[in-house]
C-alpha cells in the first residue's frame, strides 16, 4: 500500500493510496512530517516516536521529545530519501535513516522562490514553491487570512534529493471561505523562526457554499 499525506493541520491525515509493487511490499509512506510531539511515558520501542519497517520519501521529524526512540524503527533494508532530524530530544536516541540530515547545517538560509497559492478543487488552496536553498532541514506553509498575523499550518520535509513523491507542495484543505488568504513558505534550520521567508502570495479567496 501507497500512502501520501494530505493533511495534518487539525490532527487528521488525508491520504490517497494506490496498489502496491509486489517487489517491494509494505506499506510506503510519502512526504510526511512529525512534529512538536511529546510522549511523558515509557522507554525504547514502548514509546517511540516515527515509522515502524516502512519505506520513506521525505520525511520530517522536528522538535519532538520522548523518552523513547525517535526515527524508524526496524527498518531494514527499506528505503529512505529527503528525511531530516532537527532539534528532538529522545531519552533512547534517534534512529535516523542511512543518508539523512541530522541537526542543523548551518548557514544562511534562502527562502523559497516562485511561492504559489491557487484554488484546489473549488474548496481548497494548493501551495507550491521551488527549493532555493541547499541547507534548509525544513519548510514551514502559513496563512495569513487579511490583514492578520502569518499562522504555521503545515511542516514539510526537506528537498534532499528532490524524490517525485516529495514535491514542494501543500494543500489547505481548511483554508476559510469568503476571507482573502495569503501564504508564504518558510525555509528552517534548527529554529523555527522566519529567518527564510519567502514573498507573500498574492491573496486570493475561495467562494462560500450556498
Amino acid at each position: 500500500m501507497h500512502l501520501r499525506s494530505r493533511e495534518f493541520a487539525d490532527g487528521r491525515v488525508r491520504t490517497t493510496r494506490r496498489k502496491s509493487n509486489s517487489a517491494q511490499g509494505g506499506t510506503q509512506v510519502y512526504s510526511w512530517a512529525i512534529t512538536y510531539n511529546r510522549h511523558d511515558q515509557g522507554d525504547g520501542q514502548s514509546s517511540y516516536i516515527g515509522g515502524w519497517d516502512v519505506n520513506m520519501a521525505g520525511v520530517l521529524f522536528g522538535w519532538n521529545e520522548t523518552p523513547g526512540w525517535i526515527g524508524s524503527i526496524n527498518v531494514g533494508q527499506r528505503d529512505a530519501a529527503d528525511a531530516s532530524f532537527i532539534a528532538n530530544r529522545a531519552g533512547s536516541g534517534e534512529k535516523p535513516m542511512l543518508g539523512s540530515q541530522v541537526g542543523d547545517p548551518g548557514g544562511k538560509l534562502k527562502p523559497p522562490t516562485g511561492v504559489k497559492a491557487e484554488v484546489h478543487q473549488g474548496d481548497a488552496v494548493e501551495i507550491t514553491w521551488t527549493d532555493a536553498s541547499d541547507n534548509e532541514v525544513a519548510f514551514r506553509v502559513d496563512r495569513r487570512i487579511a490583514e492578520g498575523r502569518w499562522t504555521p499550518i503545515a511542516y514539510r520535509p526537506p528537498q534532499i534529493a528532490g524524490h517525485e513523491e516529495n514535491r514542494p507542495m501543500w494543500i489547505d484543505y481548511l483554508a476559510p471561505p469568503g476571507k482573502p488568504l495569503a501564504y508564504r513558505v518558510v525555509s528552517l534550520n534548527g529554529k523555527d523562526n522566519d529567518e527564510g521567508a519567502s514573498d507573500p502570495t498574492s491573496a486570493l479567496t475561495l467562494v462560500k457554499s450556498k
